[in-house]
């Protein structure tokens, strides 16, 4: 079967994660482990049996699938799934009695749904051109306590990726642990600097990033006047854990790789080895082609079906999920990042 007639198959692989979350929460007791084993044991078990997508389509194909209607209703079906997995969750965790290891257990799960998929939604929403895709992606990020994401990714770190103006990006021998707090920071303060909307008026209430953190303080309220305590816990720790997933994503996908200064005194044009790429299948359908991330930083405008593969962009050895775990343990992430890195930016 030719790749053209299967492709958009690959792309029910979200709705499955969702229907795994469902069937968790539904269940309960040891089913809450469901989705963190399926995410950070079966999916990296499936991408070295599928292996790699490395072929890439013509460019007529690509005109064809950009203006297929497929691609963008199942982002609207994600949006909805997602928030309908959240609000569910609320329900379920303040009307039911848990365990405090299932509570955990559904509460990791809920992170790998809101932060793992919602976030990569989110991302994907916040660069189309339409305004109601945007909405939608602010939608997703209030609901985790990130709305400033909105900002800063667009603004900020499309165009200061791998630089050392990019808070977003990790550097060479710099430690997940050492990362963190400086993109927790240095993220939230680009994003209000770049957040008003009138440049020459910095007015405070006129601010986008202000503005998100405030809806977001309305929905933790929100969650709280729904479920009480538990609510508001809820609230709290899925959102905690929603954004160390995507900080570690982000560790992920810029390590040591770093632009050049020109001599006219301006960063080098972004190009695909300036990111990390992964190509594995199953894990690329999973996150809607987000491990293609080397294509996504040289044409931020391509839709995430139309991504390309790079020879020259840097290879991950395994898909996101398992570079997550590495990233945990420095000595480890080192032993097999470094060698992979392209000799251009290698350094004693």
């Amino acid at each position: 079967m030719a790749k053209n007639q299967w492709y958009p198959f690959c792309f029910f692989t979200p709705l499955l994660f969702l229907f795994l979350f469902g069937a968790s929460l539904f269940l309960r007791g040891y089913s809450l482990m469901i989705v963190p084993l399926f995410s950070f044991v079966l999916v990296p078990l499936i991408d070295k049996l599928i292996g790699r997508d490395t072929d890439n389509f013509t460019e007529d194909c690509y005109k064809k699938l950009e203006r297929n209607p497929f691609y963008n209703w199942l982002l609207i079906f994600l949006f909805c799934g997602i928030l309908g997995s959240l609000y569910s969750s609320l329900y379920v965790f303040t009307n039911y009695k848990f365990s405090f290891y299932e509570a955990l257990g559904l509460i990791f799960s809920l992170g790998l749904v809101t932060g793992g998929m919602g976030i990569t939604l989110a991302h994907e929403l916040g660069h189309r051109k339409e305004k109601r895709y945007h909405f939608m992606a602010k939608v997703l990020l209030v609901h985790v306590g990130y709305g400033h994401f909105f900002v800063e990714h667009n603004k900020g770190h499309h165009r200061h990726v791998s630089t050392k103006k990019d808070p977003a990006s990790s550097r060479f021998g710099e430690s997940l642990y050492s990362f963190l707090p400086r993109t927790l920071i240095g993220s939230y303060k680009s994003a209000f600097q770049l957040g008003f909307f009138d440049k020459n008026r910095k007015v405070l209430w006129k601010n986008q990033t202000l503005i998100l953190t405030l809806v977001t303080l309305f929905i933790g309220i929100l969650f709280a006047f729904l479920g009480g305590e538990k609510g508001l816990t809820l609230f709290f720790t899925q959102s905690m854990l929603a954004v160390l997933f995507l900080e570690i994503i982000n560790y992920v996908e810029h390590y040591g790789l770093e632009r050049k200064m020109n001599p006219s005194g301006r960063f080098e044009k972004v190009r695909p080895h300036h990111s990390w790429n992964s190509d594995y299948l199953f894990s690329n359908a999973l996150l809607i082609n987000l491990q293609r991330h080397s294509d996504h930083h040289a044409f931020a405008e391509r839709p995430y079906q139309n991504l390309r593969t790079y020879e020259e962009a840097p290879q991950l050895p395994w898909g996101y999920p398992t570079m997550m775990i590495l990233a945990l343990f420095p000595p480890l992430w080192e032993r097999t990042v470094h060698p992979l890195l392209p000799d251009r930016f290698e350094k004693s």
